[in-house]
């Protein structure tokens, strides 16, 4: 079915739309026809009630096309069906379209081989007229050319032997000239050489002047330089002389001045090492009295353990009496070798 809008542009040009249908073109007919003339024009700008009843012939429509096709509604096997036909007629229209297109190729490439050969035919000609025509004009241009060649070889000789005559002529001229112009030189010559030779004797003579006074000027120069030097040399001398003599003097005064502080630090060296001696036989009498004291308290306490150890031990062995009697005299041998050894290093201390 196909739906159609602007009815209302054909009522206004008093035209139906089923005049519009029979005047279209004949491919709009092949659909129409396609959807068995069922075709409806609606009015979008009419009053609602006729839009309803236009709405109303819509849906009619539409009834009887599903009783037609016994109450079923477009479904997807036609639309496949539909589908397979479009495509099958698709491919016949383009495999028209393809053999229309390959004999109108042949046709045109048959008209342009036929053309290719006409116009091929017609530049051979052309080209065998054009070398024909060249090959008259060249055996022409070739007899002209070798003709202007021996007369340009003929005229090239004439010339060539007035160009020598005048050159035979210009030549003895140029010997003539030269030869003058070679005496003229010479006298030339000979003349800027004397003149040369006197300003050389004039030179000579103005520079042995320059050169001796010169070498007075030196001698002068050397003169009052000697002098100079010999007055600089008796200043520097006498200068020195001065310098010198003070320079002894501060060193005798530095000497006595360091003679008299090593003898101060010699005096002060010796004080304090009297003092250490007094203080180290002080310190060796107090450690020697000490030690004599330890010494005697040492024996007495011997002297009253031996005497306890006989009165405790009388009944006992005498070889145990005496061993520890032997002990005692190791113990008091080691104590009085003790002493002896402190004695003698702080004797060793004071008279170092």
């Amino acid at each position: 079915m196909v739906l159609f809008t602007r009815r209302d542009d054909l009522e206004r040009q008093k035209d139906t739309i089923q005049s519009c249908v029979q005047r279209a073109a004949p491919k709009f007919k092949e659909i129409i026809r396609k959807c068995n003339q069922r075709y409806l024009a609606f009015d979008n700008n009419q009053a609602p009630h006729m839009r309803e009843k236009d709405a109303m012939t819509l849906i009619q429509i539409i009834r009887d096309i599903t009783e037609r096709n016994g109450g079923k509604c477009y479904s997807n096997e036609m639309y496949e069906e539909a589908e397979k036909q479009y495509r099958r007629r698709v491919k016949e229209i383009e495999l028209q379209k393809y053999r229309e297109k390959e004999l109108e190729k042949k046709r045109i490439t048959q008209t342009l081989q036929n053309e290719f050969r006409q116009q091929m035919d017609k530049v051979n000609k052309d080209k065998q007229r054009i070398l024909e025509q060249l090959q008259q004009s060249k055996e022409k241009n070739e007899h002209m050319a070798r003709n202007r060649q021996r007369e340009e070889r003929e005229r090239h000789l004439k010339e060539k032997e007035h160009a020598l005559k005048e050159e035979e002529n210009k030549q003895r001229q140029r010997q003539q000239l030269r030869a003058t112009e070679r005496e003229w030189q010479c006298k030339r010559e000979l003349e800027e050489k004397e003149r040369i030779v006197r300003e050389k004797e004039h030179s000579l003579k103005m520079q042995e002047q320059k050169q001796q006074k010169e070498a007075e000027q030196r001698q002068r120069r050397l003169d009052e330089a000697e002098e100079q030097e010999r007055q600089r040399r008796s200043a520097q001398s006498m200068v020195f002389k001065e310098n010198e003599h003070k320079r002894r003097e501060k060193e005798q005064e530095e000497q006595m001045k360091r003679l008299q502080k090593e003898n101060e630090d010699y005096e002060n060296q010796l004080r304090q090492a009297e003092e250490r001696e007094r203080q180290c036989e002080a310190e060796h009498r107090r450690r020697k009295q000490e030690l004599l004291e330890q010494a005697e308290r040492y024996k007495l306490d011997s002297d009253k353990m031996r005497s306890k150890v006989r009165k405790e031990y009388e009944d006992e062995d005498k070889g145990v009496i005496s061993t520890l009697l032997g002990g005692i005299k190791c113990v008091a041998k080691g104590i009085g070798k003790g002493i002896f050894g402190v004695g003698k290093a702080i004797g060793r201390f004071i008279f170092k």
